[in-house]
């Protein structure tokens, strides 16, 4: 090969390998601003990150096209899993994050072990989405490269809870959580540690242990900032409690200094539906006839089931305990149920 064809090749290359450093910066910018617009926002307006999230798609496509570049592809994928995710389609985000590992695997370029944990842990979350909560489990466990008390490990930890949680094991949920209060670091944000807590006291309210329940959540204060939904579910933990105990009075109370709370900081605070929905019930319970009581908790339960739309349960949501699950044990336990007048009583 001559030497001006050599002097050619090599500017070409160049010029390529420019080109792949460019798209691989555009590629990290837009992961990152997506990133930033979702985890990062206590209200991340969806329709404008899914806008977002389709134009980065659209464009990445292309710069993987003229580079054939496997960071770019790296990049690409994970857009695509936070797309499919926000749209609730599960099955095809779970299909994103086995294309997501595979390109971790076979590209010496974006390969490291830590990744393979972040993959994974997403594989996990989406198994979670889709009720596959053993497999998920699985994946969880084969995380070996998280630093410890790390921010992204105790991410794991949470969801490895959940799991726990979730399918009725709540021996082994609250030895985790008794693990994590006892190692977590100092420096720890406190509303890290605040839900851990939280998580202790659900636990606890299962097991029918309401002394520690309460005392835990009123201990909580914490948690009562935070503007993302957090704060009126311990509220409505501590009404769950107060109906196990059949305290009237402190329900009746606890209800209504929980609806002014919501009136007055609903602008600035997540309040779904199912939480509207559960506090309606708590007001009404000591308002209702028997007959009229029961119709309305069937009512309400049925809505409180659906799994799709604004009244679905969300498993990664502030809702741990279950508001359908526990009502229907809760009316199960009470007959007749707590809190309702009967004619006898009037």
């Amino acid at each position: 090969m001559g030497v001006i064809k050599q002097q050619i090749l090599k500017v070409k290359e160049t010029k390529h390998t420019e080109k792949c450093g460019r798209a691989v910066r555009r590629a990290s910018e837009l992961y990152y601003r997506a990133l930033i617009r979702k985890k990062f926002n206590a209200h991340p307006d969806i329709p404008s990150l899914q806008k977002f999230l389709k134009s980065g798609i659209k464009e990445l496509h292309a710069l993987h096209r003229q580079t054939h570049s496997a960071e770019v592809l790296y990049f690409l994928k994970y857009l695509e899993l936070d797309f499919f995710q926000n749209e609730k389609n599960f099955a095809l985000a779970q299909k994103k994050c086995v294309e997501l590992l595979e390109v971790i695997r076979k590209n010496v370029s974006v390969f490291t072990h830590q990744r393979i944990d972040y993959a994974c842990g997403n594989y996990a979350q989406c198994c979670m989405y889709l009720g596959e909560y053993s497999f998920a489990l699985k994946l969880l466990k084969g995380l070996e490269y998280l630093i410890p008390y790390s921010l992204d490990w105790l991410e794991s930890k949470e969801v490895e809870f959940r799991i726990l949680f979730y399918q009725k094991k709540y021996a082994e949920a609250k030895r985790l959580l008794d693990i994590l209060q006892k190692k977590i670091p100092d420096d720890i944000e406190p509303i890290r540690l605040a839900k851990i807590k939280f998580f202790l006291s659900c636990v606890l309210l299962l097991q029918r242990d309401f002394k520690k329940t309460e005392a835990i959540l009123h201990a909580n204060s914490e948690l009562l900032k935070d503007k993302s939904g957090w704060a009126v579910s311990i509220r409505l933990v501590e009404l769950m409690a107060l109906a196990e105990q059949n305290k009237k009075k402190e329900i009746i109370h606890a209800a209504k200094h929980l609806k002014k709370f919501i009136a007055y900081t609903v602008k600035n605070r997540l309040v779904s539906k199912r939480d509207e929905l559960m506090l309606d019930l708590f007001l009404a319970l000591s308002n209702l006839e028997s007959k009229r009581m029961r119709k309305r908790i069937v009512r309400i339960q049925k809505i409180l089931s659906v799994k799709k739309g604004e009244y679905a349960w969300d498993v990664f949501g502030h809702e741990i305990i279950r508001y359908d699950e526990w009502l229907g044990k809760f009316t199960k336990r009470q007959r007749p149920p707590v809190f309702i007048r009967t004619a006898n009583a009037r």
